[in-house]
């Protein structure tokens, strides 16, 4: 793994909208679960020195999305909220099936 700004932003990009969602929508226990899962992790993977500055860098991701998810949480509508998760699924989706389509073409 090669460690470009182009992958340290997806990497927190990423971490940082699953913290915000978890913040949003009261997914404490969630946070904690997925914590839980980090040990076995560790020890099964042996992580690299790329892969522990990737981790380092992503950590702060973490409180800030959960704070800004409870702020943006208590400032919207609920309409708004299924509106936002519904055109991310629907993103989502749109990639996944295009992640099929051009896989099974190639």
């Amino acid at each position: 793994m090669v460690l470009s700004i182009v992958t340290v932003l997806i990497a927190f990009a990423g971490v940082f909208l699953i913290a915000f969602m978890k913040g949003a929508f009261g997914g404490g226990f969630a946070i904690v679960g997925n914590a839980t899962k980090a040990v076995p992790w560790l020890l099964l993977v042996k992580p690299t020195a790329e892969v522990w500055t990737m981790i380092a860098i992503c950590l702060p991701a973490v409180p800030a999305g959960v704070w800004l998810g409870w702020r943006v949480h208590g400032r919207l509508d609920q309409r708004q909220i299924y509106r936002a998760c519904y055109a991310l699924l629907v993103i989502t989706a749109l990639k996944l099936l295009w992640d099929g389509v051009s896989g099974y073409l190639t």
